[in-house]
């Protein structure tokens, strides 16, 4: 178990890793440093969270989801000031998934922060689950934003949130989509063994 917990973290680490390279690409001046800066802690203070909630489960045992993410939710709520809304019921996912889920709700409720509320409004992400069949789990994630930009095309990943969110999946083995430009409405499926 705890090599397990010691890979998990050594995978989130180089996440981290490889999400502030990008970033430093990109900057040009020093707000937007600073801004990149505060996102990169926010992002490690997540997944310290999701460590030290996981790291007391077996990665293999199956975890409630629900349970799983409302202490994680609260967390993003003070931290960003995203309300996130949880709709699942008896979806149990082993909990080296279960944590993965955890940094894509952080990732899409950051992005949710940054692009989703306007004119002073809580921005809102919503998260429904669902099993279908015993090895399936179908993810759909919204925002109550006025949706994704013109020309967005997923296939690029033009957003960091989104490349992160990309790589998850792409690791699980699961499909990440774009379901509607409205309310950046994204379909996630990943199997579960």
């Amino acid at each position: 178990m705890r090599h397990e917990a010691d890979h998990r973290l050594a995978n989130s680490l180089q996440m981290l890793a490889i999400t502030l390279k990008s970033e430093c690409r990109n900057l040009t001046d020093v707000s937007e440093a600073r801004a990149a800066l505060m996102d990169a802690a926010l992002r490690v203070a997540a997944m310290a969270d999701l460590h030290r909630d996981l790291t007391r489960t077996h990665p293999h045992c199956r975890v409630d989801v629900v349970n799983f993410l409302e202490p994680v939710c609260r967390k993003i709520g003070r931290s960003i000031g995203v309300a996130v809304e949880i709709r699942a019921h008896d979806v149990m996912v082993p909990a080296g998934i279960a944590s993965r889920i955890g940094i894509i709700v952080t990732e899409l409720a950051m992005n949710a922060a940054k692009h989703g509320a306007e004119d002073g409004q809580r921005a809102i992400l919503t998260f429904e689950a669902t099993s279908r069949e015993p090895d399936i789990l179908q993810i759909t994630l919204y925002d109550n934003g006025s949706g994704l930009p013109d020309g967005f095309d997923i296939s690029r990943m033009n957003g960091l949130g989104t490349r992160i969110v990309a790589s998850i999946v792409e690791r699980l083995g699961g499909t990440f989509d774009l379901v509607a430009r409205e309310n950046a409405k994204f379909w996630i499926e990943v199997p579960l063994t």
